[in-house]
């Protein structure tokens, strides 16, 4: 029998394999190999969050990308078993709200064994995913559901939170975020322990549900057998990611080059220069041509194709990967928005019904009524907002992020990434990203990334 390393459709289990050895190894091999100064692996993780294809920032250490089978007996070739390919066509009779429902419910009814008897958590922003799902357990009767949110008490996430729980009659809890959380954590061994646990080599890593699961877990209120069902990712599936620039026939792969430029626009977001410049990375190019050639003419939109490369990049190595929050706080958690029969009936939605969302949203909203007889239809956290406040507290997010994330990023750095002064990137990810490499160079991944 040939020796295999196989990851799941979102490698929800990291695996990586030294090029040399040819045997899988764990995240011991960073330390035994030294950094590439210039790789695919070191420019994507620090322009986009994370390293794409089989690349790691460190040099001879590859990862095995989601749904891939990486055969270690015939030079460690690698075979793509499973991708996200949405027809998004409408030449097929579509899809109804009560399909979605029951779709939904089927994804909890399938995995009843790992809920029941258990404290099941759901971490409950103001949008739709998680909202869905604990409508979704709320209507198939579980009792002992927690959900919790965190930030500024009078966001507006946080306020539509506690009226969905408190409707519900679901207990809820909200911990309340400060500029000195952030500050205790950037001294904490344990907060530094966890961004190299959760990053691997592969990933920039989540942090901001890390303060509420520490004291939430710390005070017993999260119980040591409890299992997480976190909201990834329902506006992804449902077709919130579609760009609409590429909704026409894939027909020749000279159109990949577009795709490029798409994917570079959207998410390599931390590398102001090569987005202005308008160019594509030859390393990206190589990774379209390879997983993508054999589509072209066969009745895809090049959106698919986009939509297929985010499934098993961004939302495998960036949203998925941050469920490593409970992995480290020793919590089991399960995605029932990422069920596989339930992304399978996604993928045979039309376009016109998946394009904003429309269908999902519109599920959402009618279990709402179905479940607490109300008609009116609660929206999302965000639409609260005018259009100019959105637009301002996106520029000034220093001082108005609910959750104050930004003080773990030195505000001189902030400031002349605003006044276009430097193209070192000013968000959080992308100076995590930019600090976190440094360390991994050093040879010390671990060391803290705010020294005292």
């Amino acid at each position: 029998m040939g020796r295999f390393i196989r990851t799941d459709r979102l490698r929800s289990e990291v695996k990586c394999y030294p090029v040399k050895s040819e045997r899988e190894c764990s995240s011991g091999c960073f330390s035994f190999f030294g950094l590439e100064n210039s790789s695919p692996g070191t420019h994507s993780f620090t322009a986009a969050g994370y390293a794409i294809s089989h690349f790691t920032i460190v040099d001879g250490c590859y990862q095995v990308p989601a749904g891939c089978e990486v055969d270690l007996d015939k030079s460690n070739s690698t075979k793509v078993y499973w991708q996200f390919l949405p027809r998004n066509a409408d030449n097929s009779r579509g899809a109804t709200i009560r399909d979605v429902i029951s779709k939904l419910e089927n994804a909890m009814t399938l995995n009843s064994e790992q809920l029941r008897n258990r404290q099941i958590v759901v971490p409950l922003s103001g949008g739709y995913d998680s909202r869905a799902i604990l409508l979704a357990l709320v209507k198939l009767g579980y009792k002992n559901i927690l959900t919790f949110t965190f930030g500024r008490p009078s966001s507006p996430e946080v306020t539509l939170s506690h009226s969905i729980a408190k409707k519900l009659g679901v207990n809820w809890h909200c911990v309340t975020y400060t500029k000195a959380t952030w500050r205790r954590l950037k001294n904490d061994p344990e907060f530094n322990r966890y961004l190299h646990f959760c990053s691997k080599g592969i990933s920039v890593p989540n942090v901001q549900v890390y303060p509420a699961l520490e004291q939430l877990v710390k005070r017993g209120v999260i119980k040591p057998d409890a299992i997480v069902l976190p909201g990834h990712t329902g506006d992804f599936v449902s077709g919130g990611h579609i760009p609409a620039e590429l909704m026409y026939s894939y027909d020749d792969v000279e159109q990949l080059q577009h795709l490029g430029n798409v994917i570079v626009k959207k998410h390599f977001k931390f590398d102001r220069k090569l987005r202005k410049s308008g160019q594509t990375p030859e390393y990206l190019m190589a990774q379209l041509r390879e997983r993508f050639t054999h589509y072209a003419g066969k009745g895809y939109p090049l959106a698919t194709m986009f939509e297929a490369w985010e499934c098993s990049e961004r939302q495998a190595k960036f949203i998925v990967n941050s469920n490593r929050y409970y992995e480290f706080f020793n919590l089991d958690w399960f995605m029932p928005l990422w069920e596989d029969n339930f992304v399978d009936f996604w993928v045979e939605v039309p376009y016109s019904q998946r394009k904003d969302k429309k269908l999902w949203i519109e599920a959402v909203e009618q279990l709402w009524q179905d479940v607490t007889g109300e008609k009116e239809p609660l929206g999302h956290a965000e639409t609260h907002l005018a259009d100019w406040q959105l637009k301002w507290k996106h520029r000034l997010d220093y001082f108005f992020d609910n959750n104050h994330l930004l003080q773990l990023v030195p505000f001189s750095r902030w400031l002349k990434y605003k006044l276009h002064l430097s193209n070192k990137n000013g968000s959080l990810y992308g100076y995590l990203a930019d600090v976190m490499l440094a360390r991994y160079r050093l040879g010390k991944p671990e060391s803290p990334i705010w020294p005292k």
